[in-house]
């Protein structure tokens, strides 16, 4: 089962990052690779497992796994409201539904 870890943030992905300043929803986009291709589009889970938020507002965040192919998917962070997210860490994994 591939596995994989992320951290994006605005110092690790600066270019496409826009969720520490702002209101409402704000989203950002990565494309991730798997090592292997798989034999048709995978499940694939996402998961948080450290942030970087401002302490002066609530802190909503969510990543999900979009466009998911066999080659890869796209990891989207959320944040919404008036949340100061710098940076997120987390990791995957796919699998075939059998």
């Amino acid at each position: 089962m591939p596995v994989g870890t992320f951290a994006v943030g605005y110092e690790f992905t600066p270019n496409n990052w826009g969720l520490n300043s702002g209101n409402g929803w704000r989203t950002a986009s990565f494309p991730i690779k798997f090592t292997e291709d798989f034999s048709n589009p995978p499940q694939v889970v996402v998961a948080i497992n450290g942030l970087d938020v401002g302490n002066q507002a609530n802190t909503r965040v969510q990543v999900q796994a979009q466009d998911i192919t066999r080659t890869g998917f796209t990891l989207v962070v959320i944040a919404w409201g008036d949340t100061v997210l710098y940076s997120v860490w987390g990791m995957w994994y796919a699998e075939l539904d059998e």
